[in-house]
C-alpha cells in the first residue's frame, strides 16, 4: 500500500490507524455532536433549496420574464465548480453556515 511506500503517517496514515483513531474519537460525545451538527446543516440547506427552488420553478413557469431574468444567473452557477463556491462562501460566512449555502446552492 501506499502507506507503506512514503512511511510517513503525517502525509499518508495507515488504514489501521486510522480506524483506532475513528474508534477512540466514536467514543466521544463531542464526536457524535459535532456529526449531528453536520447532518442538521445539511438538512437545512435541503429544505431551504427545496422551497426556495419550488417557488423559483413556479415562478417561472408563470412568467417569462421571470425565467429569462434568472436563467443567466442559474446556468452561471450550475457551471461553477462547488470548490470554487465553498471557496467564496469562507470568506463570506462564518464556517458553520458554509455547508447550509452549500448545500442550498447545489
Amino acid at each position: 500500500m501506499l502507506a507503506k511506500v512514503v512511511d510517513e503517517e503525517i502525509l499518508i496514515p495507515k488504514p489501521v490507524n486510522v480506524f483506532k483513531s475513528f474508534v477512540t474519537l466514536s467514543k466521544t460525545t463531542l464526536f457524535w455532536h459535532s456529526i449531528m451538527l453536520s447532518i442538521a446543516r445539511i438538512l437545512i440547506g435541503f429544505f431551504l433549496a427545496l422551497v426556495v427552488g419550488t417557488l423559483f420553478a413556479i415562478l417561472t413557469v408563470k412568467s417569462r420574464l421571470v425565467m429569462d431574468l434568472f436563467y443567466p444567473l442559474i446556468s452561471s452557477v450550475k457551471a461553477t465548480p462547488v470548490a470554487s463556491f465553498i471557496i467564496l462562501a469562507l470568506f463570506w460566512l462564518t464556517t458553520g453556515r458554509v455547508p447550509i449555502f452549500i448545500c442550498f446552492l447545489m
